[in-house]
């Protein structure tokens, strides 16, 4: 067995041995309310015991579908769990969303996040496991397609950091025709865990990963004809680290540079706060 494939099914059997602790009917999130403390005293309609059972809930629901990459609104979330139950107060769902957010933290290490663009709209994140990163750094094959699919959004989130933050898509086309991509030409594309489907690369990164918020893709102000650009969307803002993507262009494309010689892009790596950043080259990938 690959390591990816340990590493998959061992959270896949976490995953399910959590909810089904979830599924006992004494459980009761950590940082819940006991039954006399109410989160606000106006929000008594709803019992102490449905509270927990809604938190719960929520977690398995966004453990369910976390693999889809999909957008969630808060309000179909509460209506998904809360079934032909009263939907809570807003006090309710504030206090809610927050135990949801700290069990899926403390359980699961992942990230309840809400989007900046729209109130109350989340996503789920989780950090790119380092290990699989080192695989793709290492140069190792790629054991299966999730492992690919990895490998080639790690490349792309690259080139468009290395372009400073932003790169025009006939380059983006060009550099991965040079790697070997045809990007017009059909390919089964495993998409999630329960979805794989024959689609071009131009779609995925113009279509797929933008809804999934991995990129945008956005038109050129002022191009004529109309051209566009990728940037980095918000999850991957999220999931990932900049200076771990720019040791992966150090290692598979720069030949084994060092972060501070592409000076530029290691002082929009480094924290906003560390003094490290050393002069270097400002060469980009073309």
């Amino acid at each position: 067995m690959t390591s990816t494939s340990r590493l998959r099914s061992t959270a896949s059997s976490a995953r399910n041995s959590a909810i089904v602790r979830y599924d006992t009917p004494d459980s009761r999130p950590t940082g819940s309310t006991s039954r006399h403390e109410a989160s606000d005293p106006n929000d008594d309609h709803m019992s102490d015991d449905i509270i927990d059972r809604l938190t719960a809930d929520c977690v398995k629901y966004l453990l369910i579908i976390s693999h889809k990459k999909t957008v969630i609104k808060r309000a179909d979330l509460l209506k998904t769990v809360a079934g032909k139950q009263s939907l809570p107060s807003r006090g309710q769902s504030d206090a809610i969303i927050k135990r949801v957010r700290s069990e899926m933290s403390r359980v699961f290490g992942l990230s309840l996040v809400e989007c900046p663009d729209a109130t109350n709209t989340y996503i789920v994140v989780n950090k790119l496991p380092a290990d699989g990163l080192k695989h793709v750094m290492d140069g190792d094959s790629m054991p299966d397609s999730q492992h690919f699919m990895s490998a080639l959004l790690t490349t792309v989130l690259a080139l468009i950091f290395m372009s400073q933050q932003s790169c025009p898509e006939d380059l983006m086309w060009r550099f991965l025709k040079r790697i070997g991509f045809d990007v017009s030409s059909k390919t089964a594309i495993q998409l999630n865990d329960d979805l794989t489907t024959n689609t071009t690369l131009k779609k995925l990164l113009t279509e797929v990963w933008v809804r999934q918020m991995y990129v945008k893709y956005e038109k050129i102000a002022g191009s004529d004809p109309i051209t566009h650009e990728f940037k980095w969307g918000f999850r991957a803002e999220n999931e990932f680290n900049k200076l771990d993507v720019l040791k992966f262009v150090c290692n598979v494309f720069a030949d084994g540079s060092q972060p501070e010689f592409w000076r530029t892009q290691y002082t929009a790596a480094i924290p906003a706060n560390d003094d490290t950043a050393a002069e270097g080259s400002e060469v980009l990938i073309d």
